[in-house]
Formats: C-alpha cells, sequence, structure tokens
C-alpha cells in the first residue's frame, strides 16, 4: 500500500472543504493551526485533503481508498465511514479529558488496536505500543494575532470569565 493523500477530520463545519490548510480560517480555531503546520513543512510528495473532499472523491470513482491515510480526531463518523472503505487508520487523536469526552475514553479500548498512532490525553493511563501523551497544539501568538491587533490592558481590565464544570460523571472518575 502507497499512501498518497492524508486525509484529516473537521468536525467543525468552517473547516470543511479544504479550509483547514488556509493560516486565515484555521487560526480562528487554534486546536486546528498543527494541520496547518504540518501541510506547510511536510517534505514529502503526500496530498493534504478533509475527510469531506476525500469521501467524495471515493463516491466519484476518482481515488483509491486505500491510497489514503487518516487523522482522526474524536469519533468522527465521517473518519470512520472512510476507514470502512479502505483507507488506513494513521493517527486518532483527542486533546480533551474524560471529563468532557467521555463517549470517546469509554470506547477507547475498542480503537487500540485499530489505528497505527494514538495521541491522546491521559495516556500514561493505558499500557500500548502505538499510544501516546497528547498536548494541546499551540504555537506562538504572532501566528495567531499581531500585538496590534490585540486591545491595550486599559480597554479590557474589566472583563472576566465565570466558568465551571458541567459535565456529570456516569462512573467514577477513578474508573478512566
Amino acid at each position: 500500500m502507497i499512501i498518497k493523500i492524508l486525509s484529516f477530520t473537521c468536525e467543525i463545519q468552517a473547516l470543511k472543504n479544504n479550509n483547514i490548510f488556509s493560516l486565515k480560517i484555521a487560526q480562528k480555531y487554534p486546536g486546528a493551526l498543527w494541520v496547518y503546520y504540518l501541510k506547510t513543512k511536510c517534505q514529502y510528495d503526500l496530498e493534504f485533503q478533509t475527510i469531506d473532499i476525500t469521501l467524495n472523491l471515493i463516491k466519484n470513482g476518482m481515488i483509491d481508498p486505500g491510497s489514503v491515510a487518516v487523522f482522526q480526531h474524536n469519533l468522527d463518523r465521517d473518519a470512520e465511514q472512510l476507514i470502512k472503505l479502505g483507507a488506513h487508520p494513521f493517527l486518532l487523536s483527542m486533546y480533551e479529558s474524560p471529563l468532557y469526552s467521555g463517549k470517546f475514553y469509554d470506547s477507547i479500548d475498542g480503537l487500540l488496536g485499530k489505528y497505527q498512532y494514538i495521541k491522546i490525553f491521559g495516556a500514561n493511563n493505558y499500557k500500548d505500543k502505538n499510544l501516546s501523551q497528547a498536548y494541546f497544539p499551540s504555537f506562538s501568538s504572532k501566528d495567531l494575532k499581531s500585538p496590534k491587533q490585540c486591545l491595550s490592558w486599559n480597554k479590557r481590565r474589566f472583563a472576566s470569565m465565570v466558568m465551571g464544570n458541567k459535565y456529570v460523571l456516569a462512573r467514577p472518575l477513578s474508573s478512566y
């Protein structure tokens, strides 16, 4: 099998249709920036696509699913469909904790042997050779916004944020 296409999950509608590869669009979603940087730094002759594009090309008989490596985040149904068509399950990632993405972690045991590589939050809790710790992908703030675009402290000093964990555990935290 020769991989020619890297196909990426896009759960956010604005990132589909290959928009994740646009710095102007991806910088609005910092968790997506690593995909943009991977494409710009890749030294191999590979085509980068979002999964929606890849699925359409396969359905129209324009590419062989066996030439596609899937980069899946979370439990993306489009990625699962692409893999069922014969694409290679290359990387599965999850940058959220079990407190936020419980369904993903509930199904992790069935996913461990399926993907060539898995990067997840809390990987040290599992003993699997293809599993490694995920760190939220972040890049220099100069790539996100220039200092000229940011409001001065005097204009934003009264801003505040109130946050709370709204997740209700279905089982004890220690079970994760």
